[in-house]
């Protein structure tokens, strides 16, 4: 995983990378391109796990960017909760 801002990693260092991406920090709203960087590499891991943190990552930014967001998490929709239905 790319290496975070030196100022960014001290604040985060207890933290896990699913904390930082979507609580506390809210990186989103302050640093998209950083979230989406970090989305890509996620998602391109191809790791069940890591793809579930990167689209939680993307609450916020599928406000903005809907096409973007989807398109990095290759997905034609994007749901905030799963139904049980």
């Amino acid at each position: 995983m790319k290496i975070l801002d030196d100022e960014i990693e001290k604040k985060i260092q207890s933290d896990t990378i699913d904390n930082v991406l979507q609580k506390e920090y809210d990186l989103a709203r302050w640093l998209p391109d950083l979230v989406y960087d970090l989305v890509k590499e996620l998602v391109d891991s191809g790791d069940k796990n890591s793809y579930w943190i990167a689209y939680r990552a993307c609450r916020n930014l599928v406000k903005r960017e809907p096409i973007k967001v989807m398109d990095l998490l290759k997905v034609d929709e994007y749901k905030y909760k799963k139904s049980n239905t």
